[in-house]
C-alpha cells in the first residue's frame, strides 16, 4: 500500500476531513433503508466486526468506522471474526481474505449461515481480484480491492447494509 493520498487506506495516513466520513454513518444507512427516527428516538449504534491479519490496517479502518458512528470489534484471524459475529449478533463484518488460521472463503459461507445474518465486505490485495469474485458468489455483499480509500470503503459499508437483508 501506498500513502499517495490523504485518504487511502495506509498506515501513514488516515483522513482529517470529517466530509469524507459525513452521511455514510449508521443513521444515513438507517435513512437510506427507510428506517426513519427522530430527534428523541434513540438509534442503535450498528456493530462492524473488522477482519485483517495486519494489525495496522485493521486499526486504520477501524478508526474510519468508529468516527463515521458506527461500533467496532476488531479480529486478527477467520475465527475471531466468526466468534465475534456470532457473540456481538454483528451488522456487518468486514475480511480479508488472505489470513492464517481459517480460510476466509470459508468464514464467508460460515458468516452466510449465521442468523441474523450480517452483511458481508470482502477485502483482498492477493490474487488480482479472483478471490473477491469467489467471495462475492458466497456471500459477500461487496468485495474491495487493496489498496482502497477511506471513501470507498464508507460507500461499500454504506451499500452492503442496504441491501442487507
Amino acid at each position: 500500500m501506498t500513502a499517495e493520498s490523504p485518504t487511502e487506506i495506509d498506515v501513514t495516513c488516515l483522513p482529517d476531513d470529517e466530509d469524507n466520513i459525513r452521511g455514510v454513518g449508521p443513521q444515513a444507512v438507517m435513512e437510506q433503508v427507510g428506517t426513519r427516527t427522530d430527534a428523541s428516538e434513540s438509534v442503535r449504534r450498528l456493530t462492524v466486526v473488522v477482519a485483517d491479519d495486519d494489525a495496522a490496517v485493521r486499526h486504520l479502518m477501524s478508526r474510519v468506522l468508529t468516527r463515521a458512528g458506527f461500533r467496532v470489534l476488531e479480529a486478527p484471524d477467520g475465527r475471531e471474526a466468526l466468534r465475534l459475529a456470532q457473540a456481538e449478533a454483528a451488522d456487518l463484518v468486514i475480511t480479508d481474505l488472505v489470513m492464517p488460521e481459517q480460510d476466509n472463503i470459508e468464514t464467508i459461507g460460515m458468516l452466510a449461515k449465521l442468523e441474523p445474518r450480517p452483511a458481508i465486505i470482502a477485502i483482498s490485495g492477493a490474487f488480482g481480484g479472483t478471490m473477491l469474485r469467489a467471495a462475492s458468489a458466497l456471500g459477500a455483499a461487496t468485495a474491495l480491492q487493496k489498496p482502497f480509500s477511506a471513501n470507498e470503503l464508507l460507500r461499500a459499508v454504506g451499500s452492503a447494509l442496504a441491501s442487507a437483508p
